[in-house]
């Protein structure tokens, strides 16, 4: 019994996935939401709806659109990894 307490000590300390290693706690949510505005600035599958909300949410053509989702999820992403 007692190994078993050690392992799942450890195994909880862990967390999951590789983002743990240059994210910091806390900071998930940020650099996913910039993950997510990265996906769509780049034009890759299923972006173009959201393109389209951030198109009228800002009142511009579409590829300034796209340029903006990039900027700002870069800078989300690298926000996130600093924290």
């Amino acid at each position: 019994m007692g190994d078993n307490m050690l392992r799942d000590k450890y195994m909880r300390a862990g967390g999951t996935g590789s983002a743990g290693l240059w994210v910091k706690s806390g900071s998930g949510l940020i650099m996913f939401a910039g993950l997510g505005l990265i996906y769509a600035g780049l034009g890759f599958p299923g972006s173009k709806k959201a393109i389209r909300g951030i198109s009228d949410a800002i009142n511009q053509p579409r590829r300034t659109a796209e340029v903006a989702s990039l900027g700002v999820g870069t800078i989300l992403v690298l926000t996130a990894a600093k924290k």
